[in-house]
Parts: C-alpha cells; structure tokens; sequence
C-alpha cells in the first residue's frame, strides 16, 4: 500500500520534481569518483588474482617436496637391497660392541670423555 501512495504522490507531483536539474559539475564529480573506484576495484581483483596463484604454486611445491621426499625414504628400503642389509648389521654389531666397552669402563672421568666424544 504504501507504494501505491508513493506511486500517486509522485505522479501527481511529477513537474515540480522535473523543473530542479542538478549541476553538470556534481555529475563529473561523481563520474571521477566512479571511475577512481573501478580503478581500484580492478587493482584489487588483478592483486587477489596474482596472489592466489603464487598460494597454488606455493601448495603445488609442498606437495612435490614431501612426495619426493618420502620417495627418498622408501629408497632405503633394508630388505630390498643386500648391501643396505649387510650395512645394517655391521652398524647394530659395531653399536652393541660399543655398549659393552663403555660399560667395561670403570673410570668416570674416562667414562665421561668417551660419552662425549660417542
């Protein structure tokens, strides 16, 4: 109801809104700050744009870093290769030999330099 009023009282009242024109100079104003705002508006679209690229890129490189890296590790793989194998028990044998003598080692000073240089 109330824009049928609205409606009526403007119909009715249609040349006294008509005879006031507003300033050509409000209307450039108002096209300038138009204009400012699109130019902003497309700097922040083309900035948005630019970095959300660099954030896929960015992703993209972290995912292709811990693939490769787990690649890497799966290539150590002890039961696949008899050398890795061979290199694993002499590093455990070499590890318990090394326990054993520095229990055997009865001075704590001697004790303490061997630990430290281990």
């Amino acid at each position: 109801m109330k824009n049928g009023k609205l409606e009526d009282f403007i119909k009715e009242n249609r040349m006294t809104f008509d005879q006031y024109m507003p300033d050509r100079q409000i209307w450039y104003r108002i096209e300038n700050q138009m204009d400012k705002n699109d130019l902003r508006k497309l700097i922040i679209a083309w900035s948005t744009r630019i970095a959300a690229a660099f954030l896929v890129v960015l992703f993209c490189g972290i995912i292709l870093g811990i693939s490769i890296g787990n690649a890497r590790q799966s290539q150590f793989d002890y039961a696949s290769s008899p050398e890795l194998k061979r290199y694993q028990e002499t590093e455990s044998y070499y590890q318990k030999e090394i326990g054993i003598k520095l229990n055997e080692v009865t001075d704590p000073q001697i004790k303490s330099n061997v630990e430290i240089d281990l």
